[in-house]
């Protein structure tokens, strides 16, 4: 009879009456006797004869009874030796009043064809059950190998150190209603379940094996305890549905193991008690069809440490509905083949996850911290792989977000970040290159304080970009190195902090911005080399206080740079070399806020744009600049607000279409100290407008349609002087019109 619970029936047991004691019979099979044969034999006499000894035997059983292998004898009832080879059932009850206490000689063996090799029963009077083989006995059962049961008031041990083996149900079969469960076992197996353990007693339940445990056809260990501690110690187990399968109503759930494989999942382990949820494994741990390692707690904290994990589904699955803090470390690789490598869903205190490589057909580590206000750390040493969705996907609320990656790599995002709820910070930092095949590389998104991210290599997919950053609160930074994707750097920033952005690498922005920034916070600051975009290289919304950009090399199809400033503070941009466009200007600058600043080398604008066009509506203007071109205005400035604006040029500034320099000033003076200017075919080479303060130009050689065009309505002076050749090629060289004093000298 296969049977899978633990209530199997019990077979019909007859027994015998004879002179010496007891032959018991299952099923019309004699099992075994007891006390002690010997003692029939000496209830006949010394001078039995050999026809007396041949009826005794017909007494005791006919030719077909087995002389004794488990015997009971003096000086204590209940205490059973087992001796010899047998195929015989033995059937070994507790006495009245006493436990039951089994042992073997070092001679014992049994197999049996039908039944249960060893039957041990303690009745609810007995004080305890305890089976201990310490001669590496082979015990094989056709249904069970051994099926123990305490009902009494002690507890019940089971120790083995040979072969136990169950044909057809389970190798060792242990219930106990006393006080503590104890297996310890070396090699077991069975078709239902190697071990199958329930503990109904108020003590603990421990398992212990340090040789091979498998079934055939369904567990290879499987426990259940309903008070107080479950333990776990297996070296190599095996099953065809559950390697491990641990249920736990007690206290702490503990399971270390070495190697372990499912045919569904390799460790299930359910934690309805009130303590913690641990696992450790060392070596390969398997689920053929399911999870790696399931785990899911109600109790205090749920920790597991692993080393190499495969799941045809997940590679590890852990759920924490507890109170306690979630951690799971791994230091080999970890397989999700079908799902996720690593899913870890938290409603407790912190998530933790510690893990070297990490490999999901769906995500690579899913990590959800649930309860609002507990941190979550994600640390990977190794590759992560997200075939079908994201490397990383970390999702917490209103509290500490801190992912440090190597290499990452998603489908869709490299990694995904996400603090749902106010409070906390989040911080993001990668050594490795993080890809995200067809969204963004990394994509943090924080309702919280603080966001910081530090990157290596990042690169976002063609509808995705490289760096997405949005903070709610507080401040943003972002540190990289190479970044590639639609928009290379994408950062939006509504705290109350600064924005700051620093690349050392190539930022590439392939269908739009190279950098993309807003801010609604305090200073927004650029530092980058070698930016380029499909829209613009930068491009800077600031809203807060001061806007700083300091770049090199910045190249866009619009834009350059574009530099927007409404916040109550400066505009300042800064590009020792090469700033450039297609269509548009170079350097495009608008200042709300305060004083407009340019220092710039090497600026070209497009066809139909300049190389640097400023406009500042509040302070002063002042632009330094070196070998600028632009379509249709080389410098193109305007300043209405109540300060004084300044050009220099030690190099060359020149226009395609208009005026070379076009300055316009409503605030008080106009400062232009240039080398060498050239107008466009339609355009002056300079052309100056100032409406209050004085006008003052120095320059050097100077052509276009005119070559300086000056108009001064302030009451200041307007003073030209120039040290090379000015050129009007349809107009004059100089034109000047001033409301105030002139002064011409060339």
């Amino acid at each position: 009879m296969r049977t899978s619970d633990f209530n199997k029936p019990t077979p019909a047991y007859h027994h015998l009456k004879h002179p010496g004691g007891r032959l018991t019979k299952i099923g019309g099979q004699a099992v075994s006797l007891a006390p002690q044969l010997g003692q029939a034999f000496a209830s006949l006499g010394a001078s039995v004869s050999r026809i007396a000894l041949g009826a005794a035997l017909a007494v005791i059983g006919g030719a077909s009874a087995s002389f004794a292998d488990c015997v009971d004898g003096p000086p204590i009832p209940g205490t059973w030796v087992c001796s010899g080879d047998t195929t015989t059932l033995q059937f070994l009850t507790s006495a009245i009043g006493y436990g039951l206490d089994v042992s073997t000689t070092s001679d014992f063996e049994i197999t049996t064809t039908s039944g249960d090799a060893l039957t041990l029963s303690a009745a609810n009077n007995a004080t305890g059950l305890t089976f201990a083989d310490e001669h590496s006995s082979t015990i094989t059962g056709e249904s069970d190998g051994i099926d123990a049961r305490h009902y009494g008031s002690g507890a019940l041990s089971i120790t083995t150190t040979g072969q136990v083996t169950g044909n057809n149900d389970n190798g060792i079969r242990a219930r106990n209603f006393g006080t503590a469960l104890t297996i310890n076992a070396v090699d077991v197996s069975g078709y239902n379940a190697g071990i199958r353990a329930l503990n109904n007693g108020t003590e603990a339940l421990s398992i212990t094996t340090t040789g091979t445990v498998a079934s055939e056809n369904g567990v290879g260990i499987y426990a259940v305890n309903t008070d107080a501690d479950l333990t776990i110690n297996a070296f190599d187990v095996s099953g065809y549905s559950a390697g491990i399968h641990a249920v736990n109503y007690g206290t702490d759930l503990t399971i270390n193991a070495a190697v372990v494989s499912g045919g569904e999942n390799g460790i299930l382990a359910e934690n309805e008690g009130i303590g913690a949820l641990s696992i450790t494994t060392t070596g390969t741990v398997t689920g053929t069809n399911g999870n790696g390692i399931n785990a899911l707690n109600e109790g205090a904290d749920l920790t597991i440490k692993a080393a190499d994990i495969s799941g045809a589904t997940n590679g590890i699955i852990a759920t924490n509905y507890g109170t306690g803090a979630l951690s799971i470390t791994t230091t080999g690789a970890v397989t999700g083949i079908t799902g996720v490598g690593i899913s870890a869903i938290n409603r407790g205190a912190s998530l933790t996850i510690n893990a070297a490589t990490v490999n999901g057909d769906s995500s690579g580590v899913v990590a959800h911290n649930r309860r609002t206000g507990t941190a979550l750390s994600i640390t990977t040493t190794g590759t992560v792989t997200g075939t079908n969705a994201d490397g990383i996907n970390a999702i917490t609320y209103g509290a500490d977000l801190t992912i440090n990656a190597a290499t990452v790599d998603g489908y869709n995002t490299g990694i995904l970040a996400q603090n749902k709820k106010t409070g906390g910070t989040m911080s993001i930092t990668t050594t490795g290159t993080v890809t995200g095949t067809n969204g963004n590389g990394i994509n943090a998104f924080n309702e919280g304080e603080d966001l910081t991210i530090d990157a290596e290599d990042v690169r976002g997919g063609s509808s995705g970009n490289g760096i997405l950053a949005f903070n709610r609160n507080g401040s943003l930074k972002i540190d990289a190195g190479a970044v590639v994707g639609s928009s290379g750097i994408f950062a939006t920033n509504l705290g109350t902090g600064a924005l700051s952005i620093t690349t050392t690498g190539t930022v590439t922005g392939t269908n739009g911005n190279g950098i993309n920034a807003l801010n609604e916070g305090t200073n927004l600051t650029i530092i980058a080399a070698d930016i380029s975009g499909g829209t613009n290289g930068i491009y800077a919304q600031n809203d807060g206080t001061d806007l700083t950009i300091e770049a090199v090399r910045v190249n866009g199809f619009y834009h350059g740079i574009r530099a927007v400033n409404s916040g109550d503070g400066a505009l300042s941009i800064t590009s020792t070399s090469n700033v450039g466009t297609v269509m548009y200007d170079g350097i495009y600058a608008q200042n709300d806020g305060t004083d407009l600043t340019i220092d710039a080398v090497n600026v070209f604008g497009g066809d139909f744009g300049s190389g640097i066009r400023a406009t500042n509506h509040n302070g002063a203007l002042e632009i330094d600049a070196e070998n600028v071109y632009g379509g249709t205005f080389g410098i193109n400035a305007v300043n209405s607000g109540d300060g004084a604006l300044s050009i220099t040029s030690a190099r060359s500034v020149s226009s395609g279409e208009h005026d070379g320099i076009y300055a316009l000033n409503e605030g008080t003076d106009i400062m232009i100290d240039v080398e060498a200017v050239s107008g466009g075919y339609v355009g002056n080479g300079i052309r100056a407008i100032n409406r209050n303060g004085a006008l003052k130009i120095d320059a050097g050689a100077v052509d276009g349609s005119s070559g300086i065009y000056a108009t001064n309505s302030g009451t200041g002076a307007l003073s030209i002087t120039t040290t090379g050749a000015v050129t009007g090629f349809t107009g004059g060289g100089i034109s000047a019109k001033n409301g105030g004093m002139a002064r011409f000298r060339s």
